[in-house]
């Protein structure tokens, strides 16, 4: 089974980073919405996206 995780766009660094640890497709995106819904304005990350976990390479 394939891991995935959400990533975003620091506002502080202005580089994307992972916002969660390796999930399933499926609570990859419950996450996704959750955080994206959760105070946008106020957030730490922007523009978030499902990515493959090997894509983060030895972060996990």
């Amino acid at each position: 089974m394939n891991k995935y995780v959400v990533t975003g766009i620091n506002k502080l660094s202005g580089e994307r980073e992972a916002v969660t640890k390796p999930h399933g497709l499926t609570k990859a995106r419950e996450m996704r919405d959750k955080l994206a819904a959760r105070q946008h304005c106020r957030s730490a990350y922007r523009w978030l996206k499902i990515e493959p976990a090997e894509k983060e390479g030895s972060l996990w």
